[in-house]
């Protein structure tokens, strides 16, 4: 296709760059010619005009389509530039609109899971992100400076004494060094910049060690123990203050509660709770421990008790809807969300929301679908 410009400039190939006059017979001519001629010379001038009528139409044309033709390429530019993957940089924080719950491993009937999932309650989606180095059930799972590190758990078989950690700007999982020992339903947590594994067993021992992690040092260190051996408890971070609750200490199940204050350096007990249980979670909403469902010794249950550091006692509060342990906790948009979980041989796909002076809603989000033995975080 010849250019607009070198069209209108090139006398040779313009049809508007033809003088009619130098195609016009002398005057002459024109007297001395017949009639005939004359009307040949007529018809010959009509020609030339409707010729340049359509030269000047077909110019125009021209002009315009070369002009859409480059508002294309640029169109075609911008695509390709949005569309190459290598420009375009993951983000999972920003991938929903609102904010989201991190699922870590778990168990869903048929599969044990390596999967991360980033769930949003307000939405029902649930989108998957890069998943672990390998299966992990029974494990725990802490927040620290905006990264997500899981440890201990298991496959199913064999209990992990491995760490991962999972960065949410990259969506990648990077290996991170190894707890003292396998184990596996043990509790974590994090303060002052450093993870704590609390608890747990390895199908032989029951742990009362605890290990806290210095990103710093990159290394594991044993500190002082829980003053009770506890597998399957819960724990949480309060106001500067670890608490670890319940869980089983190889012949029943616990109603037991400690504290573990880092200008003390060593536990100390509490209250206990007003039920036993084990395979429940601790959560924090509004400055107060949430402890959620669990097992008992005969059942799996659905009471809640509310544990507020200001008068230091436990208060029943109103139970879920239905029973259950293994299930994911987290706290969200001032909600306390309890996803999954089990009851006797069920895997429950439910989730429950609860709001302080409202009380539990079993609500209709199904995007999670069955799921137990998980952790969930919130970043």
């Amino acid at each position: 296709m010849i250019p607009a410009k070198e069209f209108e400039s090139s006398p040779s190939t313009d049809p508007q760059s033809v003088q009619v006059d130098q195609m016009i017979p002398d005057k002459d001519f024109e007297f001395s010619a017949s009639t005939d001629t004359q009307s040949d010379i007529a018809q010959l001038r009509q020609r030339i005009e409707d010729l340049e009528v359509l030269a000047r139409q077909q110019g125009r044309t021209i002009i315009e389509v070369e002009k859409k033709q480059v508002d294309s390429d640029k169109v075609i530019q911008s695509l390709i530039v949005q569309l190459n993957v290598k420009e375009v940089k993951f983000d999972p924080p920003r991938c929903l609109k609102s904010s989201q719950i991190f699922l870590i491993g778990g168990y869903n009937g048929n599969s044990w899971l390596s999967a991360l999932d980033a769930y949003s309650p307000s939405e029902d989606m649930l989108v998957s992100l890069g998943p672990m180095s390998s299966a992990r059930s029974y494990a725990s799972a802490v927040a620290l400076n905006g990264d997500i590190y899981t440890f201990g758990g298991g496959n199913g078989s064999i209990w992990y004494d491995t760490v991962e950690r999972y960065q949410p700007t990259e969506d990648h999982w990077t290996i991170c060094p190894s707890l003292n020992q396998e184990k596996g339903s043990l509790a974590g947590a994090s303060l002052h910049n450093k993870i704590f594994a609390i608890g747990g067993g390895n199908g032989v021992e029951i742990f009362s060690d605890v290990e806290m992690f210095d990103p710093i040092l990159g290394r594991w260190i044993q500190i002082q123990p829980l003053l009770e051996k506890r597998f399957a408890l819960a724990a949480a971070e309060l106001d500067g203050v670890l608490y670890a609750v319940g869980g089983f200490d190889g012949k029943e199940y616990l109603n037991s509660a400690e504290r573990f204050d880092p200008r003390e350096a060593s536990w100390r007990k509490i209250p206990n709770t007003n039920m036993r249980r084990g395979c429940h979670s601790v959560a924090v909403l509004n400055g107060k421990l949430y402890a959620v469902g669990g097992y008992d010794g005969s059942k799996m249950v659905s009471t809640v008790e509310v544990f507020d550091p200001r008068y230091g006692s436990w208060v029943v509060d109103c139970s879920m809807n239905n029973r259950r342990g293994y299930a994911a906790v987290a706290v969200h948009n001032d909600s306390l969300y309890v996803i999954g979980g089990v009851d006797k041989d069920l895997i429950l796909d439910s989730v429950e929301c609860y709001k302080e002076e409202q009380g539990w809603e079993v609500t209709k989000l199904k995007a999670v679908g069955k799921r137990c033995f998980f952790s969930a975080i919130v970043l």
